[in-house]
């Protein structure tokens, strides 16, 4: 599209007449009228102040090739498609956050349950320790029992007890370290 062509057009959608061009260009009208049948064009300073009243380059409302009206179009498209890319990306930006928080969720749930079946085998672990210990006290105290009624029986004999009875703590000594290892075994895992 030519100049000419080009500043009839701008000229109409922005409604104005070549009077009142020409009033805002500090040229006659009849300077704008030679300016649209292409029999002059403005100096340098006039098409300054056509692109500044028209939104537009110089090069744009000289430029033979390109139209005007698709250069707006293009750049009305432009927006559009930017004002949709912006759309899509805050859409995208709300479903991963989604998706990020359903992941948080979904691994605190999952260690949640993990440390409950940690408690639930500790708790099962310390059980049969402590059912071991109560075995090991009970078989301790018939052993002791039984070392008692041995010794006294020994000694309504006069058999030689100091022997017998140092053989009786001895054991007895055992079975209360082993005691307190199971203990502190528990105590430890716990």
């Amino acid at each position: 599209m030519k100049f000419s062509e080009k500043l009839i057009k701008l000229r109409k959608e922005k409604s104005l007449s070549q009077e009142e061009l020409g009033y805002e260009l500090n040229v006659t009208r009849q300077t704008v009228s030679k300016w649209e049948l292409g029999q002059t064009t403005p100096d340098m300073d006039k098409l300054l102040e056509l692109s500044k009243l028209f939104s537009i380059s110089v090069d744009e409302l000289i430029n033979d090739n390109d139209s005007v009206s698709e250069k707006k179009g293009s750049i009305v498209m432009e927006e559009k498609n930017n004002n949709n890319n912006v759309k899509t990306i805050v859409i995208a930006l709300i479903i991963i956050a989604i998706i990020i928080g359903a992941v948080v969720l979904i691994v605190n749930f999952s260690e949640q349950k993990s440390k409950e079946k940690r408690e639930e085998k500790n708790r099962e672990d310390a059980a049969k320790i402590i059912n071991s210990q109560q075995e090991l006290m009970k078989d301790a105290l018939e052993r002791q029992q039984e070392l008692k009624d041995r010794y006294e029986n020994l000694t309504s004999e006069n058999v030689d007890s100091s022997s017998l009875l140092e053989d009786a703590k001895e054991k007895q000594q055992e079975l209360l370290d082993k005691y307190n290892k199971q203990k502190e075994s528990l105590l430890q895992n716990q």
